[in-house]
């Protein structure tokens, strides 16, 4: 269900993450969620790891392989393909003070 897509989105950016900062040599992962009536979010914020706006439109590619890390594979395209289809969203921005942001939300599963 919802949860088990959630944990996978999760692990899916982590694994992304944690490639970056051992491939970078350095970096920090700082993990956020917000629940609320409608929509649960998540927020894996990368200090210290911009990814290059070159790039920033092939992160969720099938074929991605980023050159800040040691590539993302197909793990956040399957992410934000099950996502998308359980009616949440994948998406990856910079910020300005030069940290990359990946956020994902899913609907709360009707009780």
């Amino acid at each position: 269900g919802h949860q088990e897509m959630m944990v996978r989105a999760l692990m899916s950016v982590m694994k992304a993450a944690l490639s970056s900062v051992i491939q970078l040599g350095r970096g920090e992962i700082e993990i956020s969620s917000t629940g609320g009536a409608s929509v649960n979010a998540v927020t894996v914020l990368l200090a210290g790891v911009h990814i290059p706006s070159q790039l920033m439109s092939q992160v969720f590619d099938a074929q991605s392989s980023l050159e800040l890390s040691s590539g993302t594979g197909p793990g956040l395209f399957l992410a934000k393909q099950a996502l998308d289809a359980c009616g949440g969203d994948l998406t990856c921005r910079n910020s300005e003070d030069g940290e990359s942001r990946f956020e994902f939300t899913l609907p709360v599963a009707p009780s």
